[in-house]
């Protein structure tokens, strides 16, 4: 039996014992999985051409990258010669027993979807870079077009002192409906949402050794009739740093869950996102960072907007342990409403098992503030405009931390931001230029208010 037929073979019997998680669970109280019940996980999608449109656009993303189509590594999109030629060692899952014993070992015991996931693996890959290399900017592209349930699994390895941005970004068919806009009017009608037509279950695994670096993004641009589950394991030697930004952006549910353990003297991690909800979208995030060594930091800052009958929402976790001594650790959270028929979730904790620490956490839930909506009416700005420039302001610190590495390009977030924003960058960009600098002492500040 072969090492990868040996881990399905186990990892399947471990989903059998788990099986889906329910809203029993404090980390999935805000996130039903019976929806997704009905699809079998065994079911890949079948092998289809990929729409000509996406191919065209493929050419003008930059390199290296891999390319996932349905779940299914595609060499004919792809392109990672440089980063071989910088010398990391690349595998794919599918096919290499070798990188088999490295799938599962940052994942906790209980962890049903990476079982599921294991189980029922269709590719990945397992990506190594050596020590002291500094392997730039990497982009894996998964696209999704057919019906049925996809299981990819990445491996990362950072040797002593190596440094990679990687670039993770997932889009579906019909993905163009945007926030704020009155578009979501149309899929807030009250009729329930559509069967799901297709599961992306995504596991990340990440292994830092001393010193290393890494700067993950991560956009989730799915269709109305797709889930999209991620979870995302790390683990920090002495003086490594993470850096994560999440960007969901649509997807009939959504789920991201990050854990992060600070392993190490002086390990670092920031873990920070956007979500722009409409329709009826179910955008969930929950992270979970644990300081097991002394003089660790982490941070969170995360925003949310939401419209139509979409729901989303936060819960953060910090655990610092009893030897974690001069642990330092902060969390944010704010969520905009703009619909009356929206929820919010926020729920940051934390668990603190050492006296020698420095810890905050906030949350905040509101809509718009009609005085600044008013001060923009006063001036000429058409509601709509008025609407996406507030809305513009609210992001603009959660926006800010994103890498700088990854906002720019034709994958960027800055751009997937305006897009799901239905920002007009020309007109709309010359009028706000016109507005930049109010004279009036009541002009809205750089933060937006919540009512």
């Amino acid at each position: 039996m072969s090492a990868l037929t040996a881990l399905r073979s186990d990892a399947l019997l471990r989903w059998q014992r788990l099986g889906w998680p329910t809203t029993h669970a404090e980390a999935w109280r805000n996130f039903s999985t019976k929806p997704l019940q009905a699809l079998d996980p065994a079911a890949a999608p079948l092998p289809s051409p990929t729409p000509a449109a996406f191919i065209a656009r493929a050419q003008t993303w930059p390199t290296p990258r891999a390319v996932f189509v349905d779940g299914r590594f595609d060499p004919t999109l792809s392109d990672l010669t440089d980063l071989v030629a910088a010398g990391a060692t690349l595998g794919a899952l599918a096919s290499d027993d070798l990188a088999a014993p490295r799938v599962d070992a940052l994942v906790p015991a209980d962890g049903a979807l990476e079982a599921l996931n294991a189980a029922y693996l269709t590719d990945g890959l397992a990506l190594s870079i050596p020590p002291g290399v500094a392997a730039g900017v990497v982009h894996v592209v998964h696209l999704s077009f057919g019906a049925g349930t996809s299981h990819v699994r990445h491996l990362v390895h950072l040797g002593e002192g190596a440094s990679l941005t990687l670039a993770h970004h997932h889009e579906g068919e019909d993905t163009s409906v945007s926030v704020g806009s009155g578009l979501a009017a149309a899929h807030a009608d009250g009729l329930a949402p559509s069967p799901l037509a297709r599961v992306a279950n995504i596991v990340l695994e990440l292994d830092l050794a001393a010193g290393a670096s890494i700067h993950l993004g991560k956009t989730v641009a799915e269709s109305a009739r797709a889930a999209h589950l991620e979870a995302v394991h790390a683990r920090l030697a002495a003086g490594a740093t993470l850096h994560t930004f999440t960007l969901s952006l649509s997807g009939e549910r959504v789920r991201t869950g990050i854990t992060v353990t600070l392993a190490g003297p002086g390990a670092s991690a920031s873990v920070d996102g956007l979500y722009l909800g409409t329709g009826q979208a179910r955008l969930d995030h929950v992270t979970a960072i644990r300081h097991a060594a002394p003089d660790t930091t982490s941070s969170e800052t995360w925003a949310g907007v939401l419209d139509g009958r979409s729901e989303g929402g936060f819960q953060g976790l910090i655990q610092i342990d009893r030897d974690a001594v001069r642990a330092s650790t902060r969390q944010l959270t704010r969520t905009l409403l703009l619909s009356d028929d929206a929820l919010a979730h926020a729920k940051p904790e934390l668990h603190i098992d050492c006296d020698d620490v420095a810890a905050s956490h906030g949350a905040s839930v509101g809509q718009l503030d009609p005085n600044e909506r008013f001060y923009l009416a006063s001036r000429g700005i058409p509601p709509e405009l008025a609407q996406k420039m507030l809305v513009q302001a609210f992001i603009k610190k959660a926006q800010a931390v994103a890498p700088a590495a990854l906002r720019d390009g034709p994958l960027g977030f800055d751009r997937a931001i305006a897009q799901a924003l239905a920002l007009d960058l020309g007109d709309d960009a010359a009028l706000l230029a016109d507005l930049a600098a109010p004279t009036d002492a009541d002009a809205p500040k750089d933060d937006v208010h919540v009512a």
